[in-house]
């Protein structure tokens, strides 16, 4: 798996965060009556009361809603199952023009029009800080759609709700998946390779598949404006890590290029050893590397699938839904208006499917 690829779909679900002038005062909200648990919010006045509205200057680049109707390209509208309250869910290429652009006109739009309660962010607050302690410039050069949806947010008096799961608990997530693919690869008569594959299977049927086709699909993913503006996130994506966390980013860059070098190192020894015991016969060892290469890529990819679907993807989805609900809870107890979220585009789907209350949000992991 190379780098190349991991990076392409990182930029569509996790980011490292970056904005500019955005509120550095950060508060631990109250559990909702719901019992949602603990998420960062940055404390702001809301209270809105009337429906939301639809969005018109965004309306450029439509596609089918699912229902008979059209949408803008990338943003999800649905009510929440258990308030009723409006969300959109904005769909982000991180570090897209196009997407901070939907952004900040979806969150520009509702707030004009005095029905915005919250702006949920896929963000923590460790991440979030870090952000805040970078140079206004590397803000300004970096800018997110996380955070210009943010910054007019607080211009607006709006709720923001870091609703993502710390960093910290993903990286556990990271090395407990990685423990449990090898514990499975390797007792494969123990029923461990038939674990893998439900694992992967399930967390990919939660996380990215559409119910009803209301949410994201094709049209959405390989939107020609967003296609055309990807160079850019391939620039700015990068850059903001190796900025923000170096170490980091190199090692998991040399990680990347290590992982994709084994198949290829190992299928060479192997086929050295097996022609000098096959008597120097080089069909037996190019057939013995040629395995031992299929094998370990084999490998690989379970690994790197069930790394992205499971710990980067399905543990995180619940937790953000977790948070748009809690910000709709709040929406519906003080009579406010719409709640928006701004997530990486792999997570929209997930994410929509326990809002609309087609996923559960208990379920077993």
């Amino acid at each position: 798996m190379s780098a190349t690829l991991l990076l392409s779909l990182l930029s569509l679900r996790i980011a490292p965060s970056s904005g500019f002038t955005v509120p550095t005062s950060l508060s631990l909200g109250k559990s909702s009556p719901l019992g949602l648990g603990h998420h960062s919010r940055l404390k702001l006045d809301s209270g809105r009361n009337r429906p939301a509205p639809p969005l018109s200057r965004v309306s450029c680049s439509l596609t089918s809603d699912g229902r008979g109707g059209q949408r803008v390209r990338g943003i999800v509208k649905l009510q929440e199952s258990s308030t009723g309250v409006p969300v959109y869910i904005v769909g982000a290429m991180h570090y897209n023009p196009v997407s901070i652009q939907r952004a900040s006109t979806t969150v520009e739009e509702l707030a004009s029009a005095n029905e915005l309660s919250s702006v949920v962010i896929e963000s923590c607050e460790s991440r979030w800080s870090s952000t805040m302690s970078q140079p206004e410039w590397m803000r300004r050069l970096l800018e997110s759609e996380m955070g210009a949806a943010a910054r007019l947010a607080k211009e607006r008096g709006v709720e923001v709700v870091l609703g993502d799961q710390r960093i910290e608990d993903t990286s556990n997530d990271i090395k407990q998946v990685v423990k449990e693919t090898f514990d499975d690869l390797a007792s494969p008569l123990s029923g461990g390779w038939s674990r893998a594959i439900s694992d992967v299977a399930r967390a990919g049927a939660a996380s990215i598949s559409a119910k009803d086709k209301t949410g994201l699909g094709a049209a959405d993913i390989f939107d020609p404006m967003l296609i055309a503006a990807a160079p850019v996130t391939f620039i700015r994506y990068p850059a903001a890590w190796i900025l923000r966390s170096p170490v980091v980013a190199f090692g998991f860059v040399g990680f990347s290029f290590a992982l994709g070098l084994i198949p290829e190192a190992a299928s060479a020894v192997v086929a050295g050893v097996s022609g000098e015991v096959s008597g120097g016969s080089d069909d037996v060892g190019l057939w013995a590397g040629c395995i031992v290469s299929i094998a370990l890529s084999c490998v690989e990819l379970v690994l790197i699938t069930r790394l992205f679907l499971v710990a980067l993807l399905d543990k995180r989805n619940e937790f953000l839904a977790d948070s748009i609900r809690g910000a709709c809870v709040r929406s519906k107890n003080s009579d406010g208006g719409a709640v928006v979220a701004v997530l990486g585009m792999a997570h929209v789907n997930g994410v929509q499917r326990m809002l609309a209350g087609q996923e559960s949000l208990d379920r077993a992991p």
